[in-house]
């Protein structure tokens, strides 16, 4: 009789989920207790937060504005201001500070960022490309801006080395594993 070994038996250890550094967008499902959130919960969240920047929107000053999307994720403030009209959309952009600022241009679909890019302070929008990593600021820039306003901008940054290496990934044809890098 031949020796017949037994498959050996997995030990499954279950890990507690991670632990996010910050909001979690709207899209994301995440694990509360035994429920999940549902897809309709994720809109009305997104409804809620849009009503809430569209009110902020009509009173005075940025104060209730900020308050408004204080502590959200930047693709959901993305995702609000791409559902607002252009003025509103740049009023929003205008107060949020500089990190979230780039985090949300990046998010933004490229008819926004292109109005964003065409209507802000050249300034300002080249400092807050600065913030994103290399590829993502070129996929912003190849996505919402001329080839003239990308060397506008460019020749503003602080960090010539940053720009120098956002000009060479602008250089690869789009989608292409250069641009990528």
């Amino acid at each position: 009789e031949a020796f017949r070994a037994e498959p050996p038996v997995a030990t499954l250890r279950l890990l507690p989920p991670p632990r996010h550094a910050g909001p979690v967008p709207f899209g994301v499902r995440r694990a509360q207790g035994d429920a999940m959130i549902g897809m309709e919960s994720i809109e009305n969240s997104a409804q809620r937060l849009e009503a809430t920047v569209r009110a902020a929107l009509e009173q005075d000053g940025d104060d209730p504005l900020r308050a408004a999307v204080a502590g959200r994720h930047p693709a959901d403030v993305a995702e609000v201001m791409g559902r607002l009209d252009d003025t509103e959309a740049i009023r929003l952009f205008r107060i949020l500070d500089p990190v979230c600022a780039a985090e949300t241009l990046d998010e933004l679909e490229p008819e926004t960022a292109r109005y964003l890019l065409d209507h802000e302070v050249p300034e300002r929008i080249a400092a807050i490309l600065d913030l994103l990593p290399a590829d993502d600021a070129a996929e912003v820039l190849s996505e919402a801006a001329t080839p003239e306003r990308q060397a506008d901008l460019l020749s503003r940054w602080t960090d010539q080395e940053d720009a120098a290496e956002v000009r060479s990934l602008l250089a690869y044809p789009e989608g292409s594993a250069g641009r990528l890098m």
